[in-house]
């Protein structure tokens, strides 16, 4: 295991791209090693490892083709012509856990747009639940219920960690 090869170090790379930068690729090094790491996707430390595209070791930037490799695609130039959109539009899809952002006209799904879908996705499940507990629910008292849990969820959580 190289100095690079944790979790955390790779999961920190990954939140800070996808939620603070917009990126679709980082990198990550420390002078000895330089990890390609794909950001697309929703940071998970359980899956942080398996974000790593390519790495490269400083002693490989004596090669001329790896050299180039990395001039082409990080260089001052390259970037700003377009090289890391278009590196991020060659990477497959992953697949496994996470949730790839949904790209749109203007670029990646936002954080703030992230949180609200998923919050959604609770609403809806708890909707669901309640209702099949208690059929006679009407839609203001379904509302009511599901809003009222997520508030305590949510004072209960934000609570604890400050």
């Amino acid at each position: 295991m190289t100095l690079l090869e944790s979790d955390d170090n790779y999961f920190q790379v990954n939140r800070y791209a996808y939620s603070s930068a917009k990126a679709a690729i980082s990198l990550l090094t420390n002078f000895k090693e330089l990890c390609i790491i794909d950001c697309r996707f929703e940071p998970d430390i359980l899956t942080a490892q398996k974000r790593l595209y390519k790495k490269f070791y400083y002693s490989e930037f004596n090669d001329k083709e790896k050299f180039a490799e990395i001039y082409y695609l990080f260089g001052r130039d390259a970037v700003v012509g377009g090289s890391l959109e278009k590196f991020a539009d060659s990477l497959p899809k992953l697949k496994g856990k996470g949730k790839q952002r949904l790209f749109r006209a203007d670029g990646y799904q936002g954080v703030d747009d992230s949180f609200l879908e998923q919050l959604e996705g609770f609403r809806f499940a708890l909707a669901k639940m309640f209702k099949r507990k208690n059929a006679r629910l009407t839609s203001e008292g379904l509302t009511e219920a599901v809003q009222r849990t997520l508030d305590r969820l949510f004072l209960f959580v934000f609570s604890r960690t400050s």
